[in-house]
């Protein structure tokens, strides 16, 4: 068994020398380890504290509708967030608005909130813009046009 030298040195100020302070004790390297362990669970105690907060594995991309002919606005419906915490417990989820819920004409922030046990809290956010439906410019209609026509020749061959 190895043994070490406990020495207590005092005064170490900028400047001063070491000098033992007390009695020198011949103490086992397994009895130090021991020593300072439970000079540091006093110090600072286990604390079983969650610090990461739920993460969303899925978060939904941005969407854009139409809204039908002669109204200002669209029902939207969208595949839910996903989310999960480092805890194994489901967190708490909070969606504003509702899914699927009608949005008037313009942009319009959704937003997922996940709370986890421990009270870390995360975010999901996209937007879903609804335009109004009205008449196609002409320009529009040509690059349809071209497009299907291509389609077709193209399953012609």
């Amino acid at each position: 068994m190895k043994v070490f030298l406990l020495v207590v040195f005092v005064g170490l100020a900028s400047g001063a020398y070491a000098y033992p302070a007390g009695e020198v004790e011949e103490r086992s390297l397994d009895d130090l380890k021991a020593e300072l362990i439970r000079a540091l669970e006093e110090r600072y105690p286990q604390r079983d504290v969650d610090y990461i907060a739920p993460y969303f594995t899925f978060c939904p991309a941005d969407i854009t509708v139409s809204a039908p002919p002669g109204s200002d606005s669209a029902q939207v419906s969208w595949e839910d967030a996903i989310v999960t915490d480092n805890s194994g417990v489901q967190p708490k989820v909070e969606m504003s608005p509702p899914n699927p819920n009608p949005f008037s004409v313009g942009q319009h922030l959704v937003s997922y909130r996940a709370t986890d046990g421990a009270g870390n809290v995360s975010s999901c956010v996209f937007v879903v813009t609804v335009v109004k439906a009205g008449k196609r410019s002409l320009d529009d209609l040509k690059v349809d046009l071209i497009r299907a026509l291509e389609e077709r020749l193209t399953e012609a061959n």
